[in-house]
Protein backbone atom coordinates (compact mmCIF):
# COMPACT_ATOMS: atom_id res chain seq x y z
CA UNK A 1 0.00 0.00 0.00
CA UNK A 2 1.40 3.41 -1.00
CA UNK A 3 2.03 5.96 1.71
CA UNK A 4 -0.48 8.80 2.13
CA UNK A 5 0.53 12.34 3.04
CA UNK A 6 -1.39 14.04 5.82
CA UNK A 7 -1.26 17.58 7.19
CA UNK A 8 -1.36 17.64 10.98
CA UNK A 9 -2.98 20.44 13.02
CA UNK A 10 0.48 21.86 13.85
CA UNK A 11 1.16 22.36 10.14
CA UNK A 12 3.63 19.48 9.76
CA UNK A 13 3.29 16.88 7.02
CA UNK A 14 3.59 13.18 7.75
CA UNK A 15 3.02 9.97 5.85
CA UNK A 16 1.08 6.93 6.97
CA UNK A 17 -0.23 3.64 5.64
CA UNK A 18 -3.97 3.19 6.33
CA UNK A 19 -3.75 -0.60 6.29
CA UNK A 20 -0.98 -0.62 8.89
CA UNK A 21 -2.97 1.69 11.12
CA UNK A 22 -6.08 -0.45 10.80
CA UNK A 23 -4.10 -3.56 11.70
CA UNK A 24 -2.66 -1.83 14.77
CA UNK A 25 -6.09 -0.71 15.92
CA UNK A 26 -7.54 -4.18 15.52
CA UNK A 27 -4.64 -5.71 17.42
CA UNK A 28 -4.90 -3.28 20.35
CA UNK A 29 -8.68 -3.29 20.77
CA UNK A 30 -11.10 -6.12 21.40
CA UNK A 31 -13.67 -4.95 18.90
CA UNK A 32 -17.31 -5.54 19.69
CA UNK A 33 -19.71 -5.38 16.78
CA UNK A 34 -22.96 -4.93 18.68
CA UNK A 35 -24.08 -1.29 18.57
CA UNK A 36 -25.26 0.58 21.62
CA UNK A 37 -28.78 1.76 20.84
CA UNK A 38 -29.31 5.55 20.88
CA UNK A 39 -31.69 7.24 23.30
CA UNK A 40 -35.20 6.75 21.92
CA UNK A 41 -38.00 9.32 22.29
CA UNK A 42 -39.98 6.74 24.27
CA UNK A 43 -37.14 6.12 26.69
CA UNK A 44 -36.58 9.85 27.07
CA UNK A 45 -40.23 10.71 27.72
CA UNK A 46 -41.99 7.57 28.88
CA UNK A 47 -40.56 6.87 32.31
CA UNK A 48 -40.75 9.34 35.18
CA UNK A 49 -39.81 6.96 37.98
CA UNK A 50 -37.45 8.25 40.63
CA UNK A 51 -34.89 6.47 42.80
CA UNK A 52 -31.76 7.25 44.75
CA UNK A 53 -29.62 6.51 41.72
CA UNK A 54 -31.90 8.68 39.59
CA UNK A 55 -31.11 11.64 41.81
CA UNK A 56 -27.41 10.85 41.78
CA UNK A 57 -26.52 10.52 38.13
CA UNK A 58 -22.80 10.42 38.84
CA UNK A 59 -23.19 6.97 40.36
CA UNK A 60 -20.77 4.20 39.52
CA UNK A 61 -23.49 1.69 40.49
CA UNK A 62 -25.28 2.49 37.25
CA UNK A 63 -22.63 3.97 34.97
CA UNK A 64 -19.70 1.83 36.08
CA UNK A 65 -18.33 -0.44 33.37
CA UNK A 66 -19.70 1.68 30.52
CA UNK A 67 -17.35 2.39 27.64
CA UNK A 68 -16.74 5.94 26.44
CA UNK A 69 -14.93 7.03 23.29
CA UNK A 70 -13.09 10.28 24.03
CA UNK A 71 -11.42 12.05 21.11
CA UNK A 72 -8.78 14.50 22.21
CA UNK A 73 -6.58 14.59 25.32
CA UNK A 74 -5.71 18.28 25.45
CA UNK A 75 -6.91 20.80 28.03
CA UNK A 76 -10.62 19.90 27.94
CA UNK A 77 -10.04 16.25 27.03
CA UNK A 78 -7.64 15.59 29.90
CA UNK A 79 -10.04 17.08 32.44
CA UNK A 80 -12.89 15.10 30.91
CA UNK A 81 -10.90 11.93 31.65
CA UNK A 82 -10.37 13.09 35.24
CA UNK A 83 -14.04 14.04 35.69
CA UNK A 84 -15.29 10.69 34.40
CA UNK A 85 -12.68 8.56 36.21
CA UNK A 86 -14.55 8.26 39.56
CA UNK A 87 -17.39 6.48 37.75
CA UNK A 88 -15.40 3.33 37.10
CA UNK A 89 -15.77 3.50 33.33
CA UNK A 90 -13.67 2.31 30.40
CA UNK A 91 -12.33 5.28 28.43
CA UNK A 92 -11.01 4.70 24.92
CA UNK A 93 -8.80 7.80 24.54
CA UNK A 94 -7.61 8.96 21.11
CA UNK A 95 -4.88 11.59 20.63
CA UNK A 96 -1.55 11.58 18.79
CA UNK A 97 0.05 14.59 20.53
CA UNK A 98 2.70 14.66 23.25
CA UNK A 99 2.82 16.51 26.57
CA UNK A 100 4.65 19.83 26.29
CA UNK A 101 6.08 21.75 29.25
CA UNK A 102 3.44 24.47 28.79
CA UNK A 103 0.71 21.85 29.29
CA UNK A 104 1.89 21.26 32.86
CA UNK A 105 1.70 24.90 34.00
CA UNK A 106 -1.13 26.80 35.71
CA UNK A 107 -3.43 23.78 35.85
CA UNK A 108 -4.05 23.89 32.10
CA UNK A 109 -4.21 20.07 31.91
CA UNK A 110 -3.97 17.14 34.31
CA UNK A 111 -0.45 16.28 33.15
CA UNK A 112 2.60 16.36 35.41
CA UNK A 113 6.08 17.83 34.69
CA UNK A 114 7.65 14.36 34.73
CA UNK A 115 5.45 13.42 31.75
CA UNK A 116 6.82 16.03 29.34
CA UNK A 117 7.56 14.50 25.90
CA UNK A 118 5.34 11.49 26.60
CA UNK A 119 2.22 10.74 24.56
CA UNK A 120 -0.80 12.37 26.16
CA UNK A 121 -2.87 9.20 26.01
CA UNK A 122 -0.27 7.22 27.96
CA UNK A 123 0.22 10.07 30.44
CA UNK A 124 -3.54 10.22 31.04
CA UNK A 125 -3.71 6.45 31.47
CA UNK A 126 -0.97 6.53 34.12
CA UNK A 127 -2.57 9.34 36.15
CA UNK A 128 -6.14 8.02 35.99
CA UNK A 129 -5.37 4.38 36.72
CA UNK A 130 -3.04 5.43 39.53
CA UNK A 131 -5.65 7.64 41.19
CA UNK A 132 -8.80 5.73 40.18
CA UNK A 133 -8.00 2.00 39.94
CA UNK A 134 -11.65 1.24 39.15
CA UNK A 135 -11.32 3.03 35.79
CA UNK A 136 -9.50 1.80 32.70
CA UNK A 137 -8.02 4.03 30.01
CA UNK A 138 -7.28 2.39 26.67
CA UNK A 139 -4.77 4.64 24.86
CA UNK A 140 -4.95 5.14 21.10
CA UNK A 141 -1.99 7.34 20.07
CA UNK A 142 -3.39 8.21 16.64
CA UNK A 143 -4.66 11.25 14.80
CA UNK A 144 -8.43 10.93 14.35
CA UNK A 145 -7.99 12.02 10.73
CA UNK A 146 -5.82 8.95 10.10
CA UNK A 147 -8.28 6.42 11.50
CA UNK A 148 -10.28 4.72 8.73
CA UNK A 149 -14.02 5.45 8.88
CA UNK A 150 -14.84 1.75 9.29
CA UNK A 151 -12.66 1.52 12.40
CA UNK A 152 -13.99 4.76 13.91
CA UNK A 153 -17.53 3.45 13.45
CA UNK A 154 -16.62 0.08 14.93
CA UNK A 155 -15.12 1.73 18.00
CA UNK A 156 -18.07 4.12 18.41
CA UNK A 157 -20.60 1.31 18.21
CA UNK A 158 -19.29 -0.41 21.30
CA UNK A 159 -19.33 2.72 23.45
CA UNK A 160 -22.17 4.37 25.36
CA UNK A 161 -21.28 7.85 24.14
CA UNK A 162 -18.68 9.64 22.02
CA UNK A 163 -17.08 12.82 23.35
CA UNK A 164 -15.24 15.09 20.93
CA UNK A 165 -12.72 17.37 22.62
CA UNK A 166 -10.65 18.03 19.49
CA UNK A 167 -10.15 21.65 18.43
CA UNK A 168 -9.24 20.86 14.82
CA UNK A 169 -12.09 21.91 12.51
CA UNK A 170 -11.35 19.30 9.83
CA UNK A 171 -11.35 16.50 12.39
CA UNK A 172 -14.54 17.78 14.04
CA UNK A 173 -16.49 17.77 10.78
CA UNK A 174 -15.09 14.36 9.85
CA UNK A 175 -16.30 12.95 13.16
CA UNK A 176 -19.71 14.53 12.57
CA UNK A 177 -20.05 13.16 9.06
CA UNK A 178 -18.98 9.63 10.02
CA UNK A 179 -20.67 9.21 13.40
CA UNK A 180 -23.85 11.31 13.26
CA UNK A 181 -26.08 8.32 12.54
CA UNK A 182 -24.08 5.93 14.73
CA UNK A 183 -23.93 7.32 18.27
CA UNK A 184 -24.67 10.26 20.53
CA UNK A 185 -21.76 12.68 20.27
CA UNK A 186 -20.85 15.55 22.60
CA UNK A 187 -18.75 18.32 21.06
CA UNK A 188 -17.08 20.28 23.85
CA UNK A 189 -15.15 23.48 23.21
CA UNK A 190 -13.76 26.52 25.01
CA UNK A 191 -14.21 30.11 23.91
CA UNK A 192 -11.63 32.91 24.16
CA UNK A 193 -9.56 32.77 27.37
CA UNK A 194 -11.85 29.97 28.62
CA UNK A 195 -14.27 32.65 29.84
CA UNK A 196 -17.03 30.53 28.38
CA UNK A 197 -17.57 27.37 26.39
CA UNK A 198 -20.22 25.23 24.80
CA UNK A 199 -21.41 21.65 24.57
CA UNK A 200 -23.22 20.53 21.43
CA UNK A 201 -25.10 17.24 21.58
CA UNK A 202 -26.02 15.35 18.43
CA UNK A 203 -28.46 12.45 18.68
CA UNK A 204 -28.77 10.18 15.62
CA UNK A 205 -31.62 11.33 13.35
CA UNK A 206 -33.25 13.34 16.17
CA UNK A 207 -31.14 16.46 16.58
CA UNK A 208 -29.36 18.74 14.15
CA UNK A 209 -25.84 17.67 13.20
CA UNK A 210 -22.75 19.74 13.95
CA UNK A 211 -22.73 21.32 10.48
CA UNK A 212 -26.28 22.59 10.95
CA UNK A 213 -25.65 23.81 14.49
CA UNK A 214 -22.60 25.82 13.43
CA UNK A 215 -24.13 26.67 10.04
CA UNK A 216 -20.97 25.68 8.19
CA UNK A 217 -20.30 23.80 4.98
CA UNK A 218 -16.56 23.21 5.33
CA UNK A 219 -13.76 23.46 7.86
CA UNK A 220 -12.72 26.80 6.35
CA UNK A 221 -15.98 28.26 7.68
CA UNK A 222 -14.95 27.44 11.26
CA UNK A 223 -12.66 29.35 13.60
CA UNK A 224 -11.01 27.31 16.32
CA UNK A 225 -8.66 28.31 19.13
CA UNK A 226 -5.24 26.66 19.45
CA UNK A 227 -3.14 27.16 22.55
CA UNK A 228 -5.53 29.78 23.92
CA UNK A 229 -4.50 30.83 27.43
CA UNK A 230 -7.15 30.22 30.06
CA UNK A 231 -7.68 29.57 33.74
CA UNK A 232 -7.35 25.95 34.78
CA UNK A 233 -10.42 26.41 36.95
CA UNK A 234 -12.48 27.65 33.99
CA UNK A 235 -11.31 24.74 31.85
CA UNK A 236 -12.28 22.28 34.58
CA UNK A 237 -15.69 23.92 34.91
CA UNK A 238 -16.53 23.28 31.25
CA UNK A 239 -15.11 19.74 31.39
CA UNK A 240 -17.05 18.91 34.54
CA UNK A 241 -20.30 20.10 33.00
CA UNK A 242 -19.57 17.94 29.97
CA UNK A 243 -19.03 14.94 32.24
CA UNK A 244 -22.41 15.54 33.90
CA UNK A 245 -24.18 15.68 30.54
CA UNK A 246 -22.38 12.52 29.35
CA UNK A 247 -23.22 10.68 32.58
CA UNK A 248 -26.88 11.69 32.33
CA UNK A 249 -27.12 10.33 28.79
CA UNK A 250 -25.42 7.06 29.75
CA UNK A 251 -27.72 6.67 32.76
CA UNK A 252 -30.80 7.27 30.60
CA UNK A 253 -29.66 4.69 28.07
CA UNK A 254 -28.98 2.07 30.74
CA UNK A 255 -32.13 2.62 32.83
CA UNK A 256 -34.70 4.21 30.53
CA UNK A 257 -35.32 6.90 33.14
CA UNK A 258 -36.33 10.36 32.05
CA UNK A 259 -33.67 13.00 31.64
CA UNK A 260 -34.94 15.77 33.89
CA UNK A 261 -31.84 17.88 34.54
CA UNK A 262 -32.16 19.56 31.16
CA UNK A 263 -34.64 19.96 28.32
CA UNK A 264 -33.98 17.10 25.91
CA UNK A 265 -35.44 19.13 23.02
CA UNK A 266 -32.45 21.48 23.34
CA UNK A 267 -29.04 20.30 22.30
CA UNK A 268 -26.76 23.28 22.89
CA UNK A 269 -25.33 24.11 26.30
CA UNK A 270 -23.71 27.53 26.51
CA UNK A 271 -21.52 27.77 29.62
CA UNK A 272 -20.48 31.15 30.99
CA UNK A 273 -17.78 31.17 33.66
CA UNK A 274 -17.95 34.90 34.37
CA UNK A 275 -19.84 38.07 33.50
CA UNK A 276 -18.78 39.68 30.22
CA UNK A 277 -20.30 41.06 27.05
CA UNK A 278 -21.24 37.57 25.87
CA UNK A 279 -22.86 36.61 29.15
CA UNK A 280 -24.24 39.79 30.76
CA UNK A 281 -26.25 37.74 33.25
CA UNK A 282 -23.12 36.19 34.68
CA UNK A 283 -22.09 32.56 35.18
CA UNK A 284 -24.49 29.77 34.37
CA UNK A 285 -25.70 27.33 31.73
CA UNK A 286 -27.94 28.61 28.96
CA UNK A 287 -29.62 26.16 26.59
CA UNK A 288 -30.76 26.48 22.99
CA UNK A 289 -32.12 24.25 20.27
CA UNK A 290 -30.49 23.94 16.86
CA UNK A 291 -32.69 23.26 13.85
CA UNK A 292 -31.73 21.08 10.92
CA UNK A 293 -31.00 22.93 7.72
CA UNK A 294 -33.30 21.90 4.86
CA UNK A 295 -31.80 19.09 2.79
CA UNK A 296 -28.71 18.73 4.95
CA UNK A 297 -26.90 15.65 3.56
CA UNK A 298 -25.93 14.52 7.07
CA UNK A 299 -29.00 14.84 9.30
CA UNK A 300 -31.99 15.67 7.09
Amino acid sequence: MNKHLQKLPNGQIRSYRPDSLMAALREEAAWVTAAVQPVSPAAAAGNTAHSDTHRNILSSDIIGGSEILLLGAGAVGSYMVRSLAPLGVIINLVDFDIVDAKHTRDGRTIYEPAQVNKKKVFAAKYIVERDFPQTTVNPYPYNVLAIPATELIRLAKKTAIVINAIDDSTAMLQVNDILYGIAEVLYIALHAKAASGHIILTIPYMSACLRCRLDVNSSSDMRTLHGEAGSGLDIRTVANQGAVVAAEIIRAKKTGLLIERWDITKNIFYLANKRDELSPDGPGVHMEKAEKRPQCPICW
